[in-house]
Order: C-alpha cells, then structure tokens, then sequence
C-alpha cells in the first residue's frame, strides 16, 4: 500500500511546530500536576507533624520534671565529678612520678650523719629547687654543698653565708637549678 502525503511542505511544518508545541504543554501541564500533588503531601505531611509536636513538647517537659529524670539527671552529674576528679588523680600521679626519682636524689645528696631536711620546694616552671633542713655541723653542711655539686642532675648551686657561720647546729638553706636532659 502507498501512502501519499500531499500537504504543502509550510503546512508540513506548521503541523510539526504544533505537535512540538502541543507536546510540551502537556509534558508542561503533566509537571505542574505532579509538583502540586508533591507539595500537597509535603504540606500535609508538615502539617501533621506539627499538630503532633506540641504535645510532644508538652510530655517532654513533663516528663523532665518527673523525679525519674532528676535521679538520671543528677546520676550523670555524679558521673562527670567522678570523671573529674579520676583525671585529676592521674594528672597528679603522673607528675608525682616525674618527682620522685628528682626527691630521692636531694635526699641523698642532703643526707648525712643526723642531717635532715626540712623542706623541698620544686618550681617546674623555672626548674628551680630550694631545700632548707638541718645540720649538727659545718662539715657536714659542706658536704651535702659538694655532693649538690657533684650529681650532674643539678647547677649554679648558691649557698647563703649564713650555712657557714655556725660550727654547730647549722640550719642551712641552697638554691639551685636544674638541669635540663
């Protein structure tokens, strides 16, 4: 069978341009139909959530003033302090750790026949160290200056006069730094 189109080639094309344009005003006409029913169930859908919000808020504020909540509320609380002070615990261990061996080694130092020590006072921040403590003798004063000396742990020891004025019970006092590893 043969099929003859004998329209003139300006109403060929007029009739293709009314096609295309036919076509997008559906597909046009389609989009619109479909966005408005999306925004309709989204503004349903928001609709409802927010007649449901309210009371939601409501029972959450009840329920915050519920003593259950308090008991949970205070529980955590109790659990931070305890959180707090266990850090600060192993803070305080951890630099204990890091002065001991430094005490220990004043304490040889210092220690001699009836010598003792009366205080240690250890600045890290400027790595420096003051002892006080006593002494039966001069001697004895002098030599805890010459062991401070010689431990390679500690420099620029001062020693006050007044560790070298008395012959006999002597309450001597050094200065010193220390050393950086």
């Amino acid at each position: 069978m043969i099929k003859l189109n004998l329209m003139p080639i300006t109403e060929k094309n007029g009739y293709a341009t009314e096609v295309t344009r036919r076509f997008f005003i559906l597909f046009s006409i389609g989009a619109s139909i479909i966005m408005i029913i999306f925004m309709a169930l989204l503004g349903s859908a928001y609709f409802l959530l927010s007649l449901q919000i309210d009371p939601e808020i409501q029972r959450l504020s009840v329920e915050k003033a519920t003593e259950k909540f308090k008991k949970v509320e205070e529980f955590e609380n109790q659990i931070k302090d305890t959180n707090k002070k266990i850090d600060a615990m192993l803070n305080i261990d951890n630099q204990l750790s890091l002065m001991v061996p430094l005490v220990e080694k004043i304490a040889n130092a210092s220690s001699g026949k009836n010598s003792y020590l009366q205080s240690i006072v250890i600045d890290k921040t400027s790595d420096t160290i003051s002892i006080k403590g006593f002494s039966p003798t001069r001697e004895q004063v002098v030599k805890i200056q010459n062991n401070l000396e010689n431990d390679s742990s500690f420099s620029d020891i001062v020693a006050p006069y007044a560790n070298f004025l008395k012959q006999k019970n002597v309450a001597f006092s050094f200065d010193f730094k220390l050393k950086n590893k």
